[in-house]
């Protein structure tokens, strides 16, 4: 997750949208990088990633700073664009990936940037509309890798993510909860430079092949 500083927007308009958009389309299949899930909120970016050792760091120096310069080329402005360095999470297992997903992609419904599911599908900001057959999928999103966890055909598991999808509006806690546990909001998510969540990540990197 990527945060403006100070809070601030960190897009202004479609255009900009399009350059941070274009980028991952660009970076991610180049750096052999799964894209899951991904959002774009005023503010903002969630993305759901798996990647090789090392690799996410590199990925995400490009992306920002890429974008950055761009931006403040764009908008004549100077500085930091995003607070400090990324923040980022291991998952824990599929059943934890697949709760990930949905979170990140029901961020805009929740921040009422839409307003109901079919708007979501509509969204052009986010993967969810790709993984529904709304759009058709960009160049660095895995929607079969998703799909694949809910049914053997296309049709199926479609019809099944939006059931799952849709009941989640009826979960009043949904957004405080991760399979039993707090969801880390963005200020409690893990940073990466912490010695002893290095040497986890390897750990679990070796044994899931994870990372978000």
């Amino acid at each position: 997750m990527m945060r403006g500083i100070e809070r601030r927007r960190i897009f202004h308009g479609d255009t900009d949208r399009r350059d941070w958009v274009d980028r991952m389309g660009r970076l991610i299949p180049a750096h052999d990088v799964r894209c899951f899930a991904w959002a774009l909120m005023p503010n903002h970016v969630h993305l759901v990633l798996q990647t090789g050792g090392g690799v996410l760091s590199r990925v995400m120096a490009r992306l920002n700073t890429g974008y950055a310069r761009s931006f403040n080329l764009r908008h004549r402005r100077s500085g930091y664009l995003f607070q400090n360095r990324f923040k980022s999470r291991i998952v824990r297992d599929d059943a934890d990936l697949l709760n990930l997903i949905r979170y990140v992609h029901m961020n805009p419904l929740k921040a009422r940037l839409v307003r109901s599911m079919a708007a979501l599908e509509r969204y052009p900001w986010s993967g969810h509309g790709a993984l529904v057959g709304a759009r058709s999928a960009l160049p660095f999103e895995d929607v079969n890798r998703v799909l694949g966890y809910f049914a053997n055909t296309r049709p199926r598991a479609r019809r099944r993510l939006n059931s799952w999808m849709a009941g989640e509006l009826d979960r009043p806690d949904a957004d405080a909860e991760l399979g039993g546990e707090p969801l880390p909001g963005p200020d409690e998510s893990i940073d990466e430079e912490d010695e002893a969540l290095e040497e986890m990540i390897a750990r679990v990197c070796r044994h899931l092949g994870v990372s978000t």
